[in-house]
């Protein structure tokens, strides 16, 4: 008999080292286990690339200095300038009202269009005495006559031959007494073209601003590292509380077995 009862001692003792050792195995591996991933936000981020951007520009370019520009006039507003920025084509419009604006996004949209107040033409002051607002008018009114003129060529007729120097014209705008001309890629050669078909009196070539492109290299990797871990972290994702009930069980139903046979023994 004390064999028997020493012998159910050391089955009891044995379920317990067991029934520990699962639970801390069956924590560690819970642990270890990846978990859901998250897919990172980089991954939804839409890229917007330069050429998105010169092709919208390019449509809305078409609109609103060539077919669309008597409509834009009975609307009640000039559009002085487009051109990319931090990934949208922005449209510069005098003057500068919500309804103006809303009438440009439902045509072209608002996911890479943003509409601001047109830059406006700025006269030079005289040394010596302010100048008449008549001369003032006058001057204003020129700078938007030259930069219908280029815009006319630049995005109308021209714009093929323009393509054929090698070159882009991103905006124009009226600046501090001239019309400036952003291209793009800029040399002298390409400002020079433009020089001979408008002249210099009130024309400036400028380097064009670059679109800016979002990055892909995180959105890249985003998608690589949740295809590599999702199958893993779909199989072997496990629950804390579900684990320890098992081992709850295991331990449980040990003891019970060991309590039946110290029983047995007594008798």
């Amino acid at each position: 008999m004390t064999n028997n009862k020493f012998s159910v001692k050391v089955s009891l003792t044995k379920v317990l080292i067991i029934g520990g050792c699962l639970a801390v195995f069956s924590a560690g591996a819970a642990l270890a286990a990846p978990q859901n991933v998250t897919v990172s936000a980089a991954e939804n981020q839409q890229t917007v690339t330069e050429a998105d951007l010169l092709q919208k520009q390019k449509e809305i370019d078409e609109f609103v200095f060539e077919q669309g520009k008597d409509e834009i006039a009975k609307q009640g507003f000039t559009v002085t300038n487009t051109g990319p920025m931090d990934g949208y084509v922005e449209i510069g419009i005098t003057p500068y009202t919500e309804a103006h604006a809303e009438y440009l996004y439902e045509k072209f949209g608002r996911d890479i269009v943003k509409v601001v107040e047109g830059v406006q033409a700025t006269t030079l002051m005289a040394t010596t005495e302010a100048p008449a607002p008549a001369a003032d008018q006058a001057a204003e009114d020129a700078l938007l006559q030259k930069q219908n003129e280029i815009n006319d060529f630049v995005f109308g007729q021209g714009k093929d031959e323009i393509a054929q120097q090698g070159f882009t014209v991103t905006y124009t705008r009226p600046n501090n007494g001239y019309v400036e001309i952003g291209i793009t890629p800029y040399n002298e050669s390409h400002a020079e073209y433009l020089y001979e078909k408008f002249g210099r009196d009130i024309v400036k070539v400028v380097e064009g601003e670059q679109a800016v492109t979002f990055s892909t290299q995180a959105v890249d990797q985003a998608q690589a590292e949740a295809s590599a871990n999702a199958p893993a972290a779909s199989g072997a994702s496990v629950s804390l509380p579900v684990v320890f009930s098992v081992v709850g069980a295991v331990v449980l139903a040990g003891l019970i077995i060991a309590i039946r046979k110290l029983r047995l023994s007594g008798k």
